[in-house]
């Protein structure tokens, strides 16, 4: 049976990279699936948090977070629709869109280039907190 809480596409990345065995039990690939979402995933997404934050004064950032973040938002927006997974994807989304506008803002230097980092952080401990109240399986 298939758990309802994950996204097949994540899955499959993490059985081809060789990260989750899929010939394990449900219980023991969702053991395995929190402890790659809990080391991996969050210190990538703080990692690109904290590169954002450092180069949050480049000319090029608020137009590369702008282009960047148009994904999550046809993905998440149109074709993603369901909102089962480790974390709210309708949370995803609005994270998406509010640094597509935070970028735009910044391009007219209307807020402080700091704020695109600021939704990232968001974003990565709205995640964690989120991923405590979803059930795994």
């Amino acid at each position: 049976m298939s758990c309802p809480n994950n996204n097949k596409i994540f899955d499959g990345m993490l059985f081809k990279s060789g990260l989750i065995d899929n010939s394990l039990s449900d219980a023991d690939k969702a053991y395995q699936r929190r402890r790659v979402y809990y080391t991996i995933c969050i210190l990538i997404r703080l990692t690109i948090a904290g590169l954002v934050l450092q180069l949050k004064d480049k000319e090029f950032m608020p137009y590369l977070l702008a282009i960047i973040s148009i994904y999550p938002i046809i993905s998440l927006g149109f074709y993603r629709t369901e909102d089962n997974q480790w974390w709210s994807n309708k949370f995803q989304l609005a994270i998406a869109i509010a640094l597509l506008i935070a970028s735009v803002l910044i391009i007219f230097k209307i807020i402080p280039t700091y704020i695109p980092a600021l939704i990232l952080f968001i974003s990565v401990f709205g995640g964690v907190f989120q991923s405590l109240l979803i059930p795994s399986c």
